[in-house]
C-alpha cells in the first residue's frame, strides 16, 4: 500500500497490478468486472452460474445506485435477446425488485415484464393449440 500512495510516480505500481493488490480484491468489484467481461465467456452454463449465483449473492454488498448505473445497463446491452438466460437473470432482478427503494422500481419494470412474458409465453402457446 505504501507504493500505491507514494508521491514519486515512478515508485507507484502500474494500473494493471492494482487489481492484484489484496486491498482492491473486493467481491463487489470483482462481480462488476466479471459482468463487464461476461460476453467473452462462451459457455452458457458459466454465464448462467455467474448470473444466478455469483451476481445474486454479491448484490447485497453492491450499492443500490450501482444496480441501476452499472448492472441494468449491462443487462440491456448483453442480454435483451438472450432468452435462454432469462431464468438466471430473474434471480438478481427479483432480488433488486424486492430490495430497492420505491422510486427505483420503475427502472426494473421493463426487465420484469420481459421475464414474465417469456416465462408464460410457452404456456399460452400450448393453451392456444
Amino acid at each position: 500500500m505504501e507504493k500505491v500512495l507514494s508521491l514519486d510516480v515512478d515508485k507507484r505500481p502500474a494500473v494493471q497490478f492494482l487489481a492484484l493488490i489484496k486491498y482492491f480484491d473486493e467481491p463487489a468489484l470483482s462481480a462488476l468486472r466479471q459482468l463487464d467481461d461476461i460476453m467473452q465467456v462462451f459457455d452458457p452454463e458459466q454465464k448462467n452460474s455467474f448470473l444466478s449465483q455469483t451476481l445474486h449473492d454479491t448484490l447485497p454488498i453492491i450499492p443500490e445506485n450501482l444496480w441501476f448505473t452499472r448492472i441494468i445497463p449491462r443487462f440491456d446491452e448483453f442480454f435483451i435477446d438472450s432468452y435462454d438466460l432469462y431464468p438466471a437473470l430473474s434471480r438478481p432482478l427479483f432480488y433488486m425488485l424486492e430490495q430497492c427503494e420505491s422510486h427505483n422500481i420503475n427502472k426494473l419494470k421493463s426487465w420484469i415484464n420481459r421475464i414474465v412474458y417469456h416465462s408464460i409465453q410457452p404456456t399460452v402457446s400450448l393453451l392456444t393449440l
